[in-house]
């Protein structure tokens, strides 16, 4: 008697046993709405990276020009940093970004290599304010503002869905042509400092 009415209750609830089995399975095998949830928008964020980069500049195109503000407000023209020097332009996405913390500081190390061969740092976001705060951390990398975004579109490195760059590093020799690009996939893509100052001397040895 107890198999039968076991078969029954079996029977009768056939629909809700198989749900509650599928949410266990789902749980035990990462398919909850969790992850499901995160998946347009890591799909959204690799479609975004991989259009950047595709429309980035690259190496051996001409750097383009543009206007940027100073971090005294002044306006500056951007071709003046390969100017009988080598450039090193970092976009970059904010001062209040862990990420670019660690690159600038990072890159605030390798100031005085740099310029021992020929070669400037400019950093490069759309926040005024970053230069002040970054100064207050101890970091005084030259930076400039790009308020518009308009620099960061000519390099193809703009994110104007978040009014921010894209984590992007070139290197521009005197000439203006780009000898170095890393634009990042994600957030915390940054370069490899060692390739950036192999870039660097490989161009002092040739002058």
């Amino acid at each position: 008697m107890l198999v039968v009415n076991l078969g029954q209750m079996i029977a009768k609830h056939r629909s809700k046993i198989v749900v509650a089995l599928w949410a266990l399975l789902s749980t035990s095998l990462g398919l909850g709405c969790s992850k499901a949830a995160n998946t347009p928008s890591a799909t959204a964020v690799s479609a975004t990276s991989q259009a950047v980069s595709s429309s980035s500049i690259k190496v051996g195109q001409n750097a383009p020009a543009g206007s940027l503000i100073s971090s005294n407000g002044d306006q500056i023209e951007l071709s003046n940093a390969w100017q009988d020097k080598t450039a090193i332009i970092v976009f970059f996405r904010g001062n209040w970004c862990p990420h670019c913390q660690k690159q600038l500081g990072e890159l605030q190390t390798k100031i005085e290599e740099f310029n021992g061969y020929n070669a400037n740092i400019l950093a490069i976001s759309t926040d005024s304010k970053d230069a002040e705060l970054f100064r207050e951390q101890g970091i005084n990398v030259p930076m400039a503002t790009d308020p518009k975004q308009e620099v960061a579109q000519l390099f193809g490195v703009a994110d104007p869905k978040n009014g921010v760059s894209s984590p992007a590093t070139f290197v521009v020799d005197k000439a203006g042509l780009v000898k170095y690009s890393h634009v990042g996939a994600t957030k915390s893509d940054t370069p490899i400092l060692e390739e950036v100052s192999m870039v660097v001397k490989e161009l002092h040895s040739q002058n």
